[in-house]
């Protein structure tokens, strides 16, 4: 059970949405918990198993309706129905820029109680100020010689 989170491949974000699970035909409103680029958790009575392939469905703030292809990776039984952890198995570009983009907006207030440093956002923020002015000075010595 520890396994899945060794395999987090991307970051996180909480994400609690109602999302629309396809199942062998059955279709299931269920509730999100968290969203990364690769996947989701979500809570539901559902009886899913380890591998089962689902369609999910669900909104993105400020970019509009995803449908993708996902995969059980794990469950836990809850008091009621069970917590899943699910991969996004064949998600397009679009897909994941969207998500990826909605979970760099991440508050800072998330970001604290996740773990992560609001100094670690902002010695990031330094970082990509700096390689744009970089970036500026290369274009205007570039045009000085041209």
């Amino acid at each position: 059970m520890s396994d899945y989170k060794t395999l987090r491949k991307s970051p996180r974000r909480q994400f609690e949405r109602t999302v629309s699970i396809l199942h062998k035909g059955n279709y299931y409103l269920t509730e999100s918990r968290q969203i990364s680029e690769g996947g989701m958790m979500i809570l539901s009575p559902i009886d899913l198993n380890n591998a089962d392939r689902i369609v999910v469905n669900f909104m993105i703030p400020g970019a509009g309706a995803l449908i993708l292809q996902a995969e059980v990776l794990y469950r836990i039984e809850q008091e009621v129905g069970y917590r899943y952890g699910i991969k996004f198995t064949v998600p397009k570009f679009e897909a994941k820029r969207w998500i990826r983009s909605y979970i760099a907006a991440k508050t800072e207030q998330e970001a604290i109680r996740d773990g992560s440093t609001v100094a670690s956002f902002s010695r990031r923020s330094q970082i990509a100020a700096q390689q744009f002015a970089l970036n500026s000075e290369s274009r205007d010595s570039i045009k000085k010689a041209v």
